[in-house]
């Protein structure tokens, strides 16, 4: 079941709300940070296709050193500010 359209506001949340030092593993689309934040609205990581790569600067986000929660989070917030 869906939810909702993942977001780059809505990955910054998901990040935010996780341990700050907990790690992910970036090179695995499921358990990098926006896998795990899609899984946990309902969306399948690999239903995006070429959407999951682009959302909105995410993999950017989710790329970058350190592979943690909260450095994703600090990205995803000034990936926004960029955009907006």
């Amino acid at each position: 079941m869906k939810w909702f359209d993942p977001t780059l506001e809505g990955l910054a949340v998901f990040c935010e709300a996780k341990p700050a030092t907990e790690t992910y593993e970036w090179t695995n689309r499921r358990e990098c940070c926006i896998g795990q934040y899609c899984r946990s609205i309902g969306v399948d990581p690999d239903s995006l296709g070429s959407r999951y790569a682009t959302l909105e600067g995410g993999c950017g986000v989710a790329a970058k050193y350190p592979h943690t929660f909260g450095a994703a989070a600090q990205r995803a917030r000034a990936a926004l500010k960029r955009i907006r």
